[in-house]
């Protein structure tokens, strides 16, 4: 069994990883290296040269060894230096640990997802290992920080942890103790699988690390084999250690943690009992996520999922999103934990008092599970619109002369009256395909985030996840005529204001910017501290809503000076998107919730639209105020008439995550993750185009005369398309 005190964090900077384990590393011809030269020594001092390497600082150490810092003395080349301790060189089986990480990763190939190692040695007795110096994070410390990750974030370091176990599994490698402090989140989003101490070769069986029946692993990650015996494990049984780490991913915690304190406790659980239903922890994971899970956890090996080249495709297909930020985010919080278990928060003070309303879970159980009614249910909130709703009225510039009376409790559509689920819009409609854009934008050099057209179709904005601001003339696209760096984090959304010609942008890093769309001069710059995901002019007003990762809308008031921010609404999960209507009678968000919230200002009523199975990507209303338009993770994006809120027939696309209604407000474009971009006629049900972008499509935007379209996508792409639509 692992030792909890056999910690060797190899992780540069202020974050010193705090492992219970060894970092794995590439071994250079040490096979056969001479156990019996091992020596006493002393700990090595900053200046000190070991063989070719001068030691800069000691990065962390334990029972297995001390890490340093270290610089290649010939090459300039820092790495992690890691040298077996004192106490295990007077232990064989310590020694013989050390060794056999030597001989596991001396097979292994330099990989993305597998810590990389440069040189093994002995020298004077000393033996040590130099492996790359990582600059991030072990997901156990990152869990500990952030709490549960969103689905998204899980499934995509899942999918790279699979494609490093994949790795080892090609040169015969069972890594044996996969676990969250034995993977590695860097700051640039890739995942590293570390730690070889515990590998077991294959074809090297005879020669064991420990007497047979000795238990080795880690308890709550261990797989129901690999307690009978530890020797006779392969790969499957990293499978179900890493679906175990994907289950702490979720839900903040190792899985059988209800169980009594203790390790025959839970090793019992991982042998007999049913696996913990993560849908019992939290509600926004999707059915396809639940089933990759139960199939990495199955207790017989012979029935597990075993592909896992084929694990990480499907996982990529669920997630979407940037792991930097996650590190990102990471770094800039405070260090104490948070709470485990996600859980929705009830609304702000102000929000709550005001608006009497009841949360989602009260008004879900109005309505029985097994009832028969719609999926894409209408629920209409009660009690009083008080301080929070007078806000919104007094954004969009409604008055109302009973801004504290009762709203009626009836719904403009009844429950009972509403059809059964409508089937999805034909697939195989006509349509027009185009596969060639007039114009490739260059000027990004990471994700482009969003895009504007700005008072012609020739002219255009855009954003990065690097925080640039380009500025495009469609005559001369090949580079822009302003690359601006307007914040150090990702900018989420931006807008384009006719009247004044300015732009906002919002960002990751709290800012809030309002920019000439003439050269991107900065004209005025709230810092919020939150981080943005969406914001909305208010038509008609110096005014601007915004969304963010807390779960909140919020208000900013440009024509006071100073700049006046009000919460108008919030709901715990992170907010993705907000919408303002043309018209200004209507209001819509949404986020990790399977909900669309919608406030219509003339009646002041406030409803949530339930139907979406996953979280909520984007929102947009029809420029007339007719239709809201909602992009669900499960591949629908819903249509809902307005102002009842009913659903009208669905579009279906893989992984929706942006969606634009055209100037004439009966169509709607929707691009995601499949590289296509579709417009379908939501009156008609009728799909009449389909652009064949080429890459994941995050954003887009159309111009006033509705002939061009632009594209933002990943790798700096930002193309625009001429459209022939009658």
């Amino acid at each position: 069994m692992t030792s909890q005190n056999d910690q060797d964090p190899s992780v540069q900077g202020s974050e010193r990883a705090d492992s219970d384990t060894t970092h794995a590393v590439k071994q250079e011809g040490l096979v056969g290296t001479d156990r019996s030269n091992s020596r006493q020594w002393e700990p090595l001092k900053v200046g000190e040269v070991l063989g070719r390497y001068e030691i800069i600082e000691r990065l962390d150490g334990g029972g297995m060894g001390v890490v340093y810092r270290a610089r290649h003395t010939a090459l300039g080349k820092f790495v992690a230096l890691k040298v077996v301790s004192t106490r295990n060189q007077a232990s064989p089986q310590g020694m013989d640990r050390f060794f056999r990480e030597m001989q596991a990763v001396g097979r292994l190939d330099p990989h993305p997802n597998v810590l990389n190692a440069y040189d093994a040695g002995d020298e004077a007795g000393i033996q040590y290992i130099a492996t790359e110096l990582i600059d991030g994070i072990q997901l156990a410390n990152l869990i500990s920080r952030t709490g549960p990750l969103s689905v998204s974030e899980a499934c995509k370091i899942v999918a790279q942890a699979a494609l490093g176990l994949d790795h080892l599994r090609k040169h015969n490698l069972v890594h044996r103790d996969v676990k969250p402090s034995n993977l590695m989140l860097t700051r640039d989003g890739m995942v590293k699988v570390v730690d070889m101490g515990l590998a077991l070769l294959r074809d090297e069986q005879a020669e064991q690390l420990t007497l047979a029946g000795e238990t080795m692993g880690s308890i709550d990650y261990m797989a129901p084999e690999q307690w009978r015996d530890c020797h006779a494990v392969d790969y499957r049984s990293d499978v179900y250690s890493l679906g175990c780490t994907f289950y702490c991913l979720l839900a903040g915690h190792a899985p059988f943690r209800d169980h009594p304190k203790g390790s025959v406790s839970r090793m019992r659980a991982h042998l007999q009992s049913d696996f913990p239903d993560i849908r019992k922890t939290r509600g926004d994971v999707p059915g396809d996520a639940i089933e990759l899970l139960a199939a990495m956890v199955v207790k017989d090996p012979s029935q597990r999922l075993s592909d896992l080249v084929s694990l990480s495709k499907k996982l990529n297909v669920i997630a979407s999103g940037d792991l930097r930020g996650l590190v990102q985010r990471c770094f800039l919080q405070d260090p104490s934990p948070p709470s485990r278990v996600p859980s929705p928060k009830p609304l702000s003070m102000l929000s709550a008092a005001s608006m009497n309303a009841p949360t989602r879970a009260e008004s879900e159980g109005k309505i029985p599970a097994n009832s028969g009614k719609s999926k894409a249910a209408l629920f209409r909130r009660n009690g009083r619109i008080g301080l929070a709703i007078v806000c919104l009225i007094g954004v969009v510039g409604f008055g109302v002369s009973r801004l504290g009376d009762d709203v009626e409790s009836q719904s403009k559509l009844p429950l009972a009256a509403q059809d059964d689920s409508p089937k999805l819009l034909d697939a195989n409609a006509s349509m027009k395909l185009l596969s060639e854009p007039i114009a490739v934008c260059i000027g990004h050099q990471t994700k482009v985030t969003d895009v504007v057209f700005l008072d012609s179709e020739n002219r255009v904005a855009s954003i990065s996840d690097d925080g640039v601001l380009c500025l495009f003339d469609l005559n001369r696209p090949s580079q822009p005529l302003q690359a601006i760096k307007v914040a150090e984090r990702a900018a989420t959304a931006i807008a384009y204001d006719l009247a004044t010609h300015t732009l906002a942008i919002v960002s990751e890093d709290g800012l809030l910017q309002i920019r000439s769309a003439q050269d991107g001069a900065l004209l005025q710059k709230e810092s919020l501290g939150i981080g943005f995901t969406g914001m909305a002019f208010v038509p008609g007003k110096d005014t601007i809503l915004t969304s963010d990762w807390n779960g909140e809308i919020r208000r900013f008031d440009l024509s006071e000076n100073p700049v006046k921010n009000s919460l108008i609404f919030s709901r715990g999960d992170p907010l993705f998107d907000v919408e303002v209507a043309a018209t200004g009678t209507f209001m819509a968000w949404a986020g990790r919730e399977p909900i669309v919230s919608l406030f219509d200002v003339g009646q002041q009523t406030a409803m949530d639209l339930l139907g979406h199975k996953q979280w909520v990507y984007e929102v947009a209303i029809s420029p007339d105020g007719e239709f809201l338009a909602s992009a669900g993770h499960e591949g629908i994006v819903r249509i809902w008439q307005l102002p009842s809120g009913k659903p009208l027939t669905p579009i279906e696309h893989v992984v929706p995550q942006t969606i634009c209604f055209f100037p004439d407000s009966h169509r709607l474009a929707v691009g995601g993750r499949d590289s296509v971009v579709q417009v379908w006629d939501v009156r008609s049900h009728q799909r009449i185009q389909r652009i064949a972008v080429g890459n994941p499509v995050n954003a887009l935007a159309l111009s006033a005369n509705s002939k061009r379209m632009a594209t933002a996508a990943d790798e700096g792409m930002l193309k625009v398309w001429n459209l022939s639509l009658k």
